[in-house]
């Protein structure tokens, strides 16, 4: 048998077998498989706890602070010192409150953190989402790698530098191989990663969505800086306080008499 050539490797004649039995099913199992994991996500899911009364009824008291702080402007003078000196009042209270249960908590015993039910809680959903996420996606890997490895799927229908190689021909070992062409694993994985434009024409959420917040809002329950904050509140009860304290109130209603006045006149000068 003659040895191939530098041109022969670099037109190669695929069976058209190849596309019906490797490179269609391959497709087709990875579009099933985001699908499926989709709705394993969706079954994992789980509800939102409801917050506590108090932790709703002091995020509301911040959250007008901020919107008079904002809105200041729309407010006579009175009107906005009269609003701010009940809103002081009232962060004084919530920080002596929150100063007294935080010595209180104090005095316990320090509660470990896989103690702590709430914590254990998101770490077992977490967990439960990666084996949900992980094993599909080990068994679809060695599914391909047992079945189809070694198959030169597609060509590429522009041309390559060699540094594509490793990406596109995995589990295939030609040195002089054009690198436009994708091997069965390399194939798997551009399937994998490029599925989501596709299954959001068929699903209205798309699960690797739900996985990249759900991963962040785990992240950032596991990071110190939150749990402080929850920890102590009072802080950010100061903060708001202090904002609320130097802000300076200059009202559009200052003056309002004589700017309308004036822009009548300039109106009636326009005027023929």
């Amino acid at each position: 048998m003659p040895a191939m050539s530098m041109d022969d490797l670099d037109v190669l004649s695929l069976d058209p077998r190849i596309r019906d039995y490797v490179l269609i099913p391959i497709s087709v199992v990875v579009i099933m498989q985001g699908i499926l994991r989709h709705f394993v996500a969706l079954l994992l899911q789980e509800r939102p706890r409801p917050p506590k009364e108090d932790d709703v009824r002091n995020g509301e008291v911040i959250r007008r602070s901020r919107l008079l702080r904002a809105n200041c402007h729309v407010l006579t003078e009175d009107a906005f010192k009269s609003r701010r000196i009940a809103f002081l009042n009232r962060f004084d209270a919530m920080i002596s409150e929150s100063r007294a249960r935080e010595e209180a908590s104090s005095d316990q015993e320090p509660q470990m953190p896989m103690q702590n039910p709430e914590d254990l809680h998101s770490m077992l959903g977490m967990m439960r989402q990666n084996v949900a996420n992980v094993v599909p996606n080990m068994l679809s890997m060695a599914w391909v790698s047992y079945f189809f490895s070694g198959f030169v799927l597609v060509k590429l229908p522009f041309p390559l530098t060699d540094s594509f190689k490793s990406m596109l021909q995995q589990g295939v070992f030609i040195p002089n191989l054009d690198s436009s062409y994708v091997s069965s694993l390399s194939w798997y994985f551009i399937n994998l990663f490029g599925v989501r434009g596709l299954l959001s024409l068929f699903l209205d959420q798309y699960a690797a969505q739900d996985e990249a917040n759900m991963m962040y809002s785990q992240m950032a329950t596991l990071q110190p800086g939150p749990a402080a904050m929850r920890s102590e509140p009072h802080k950010l009860f100061e903060q708001e306080k202090v904002e609320l304290e130097i802000t300076r109130h200059k009202s559009w209603l200052d003056g309002v008499e004589q700017r309308v006045v004036e822009r009548h006149r300039a109106l009636k000068k326009t005027r023929p």
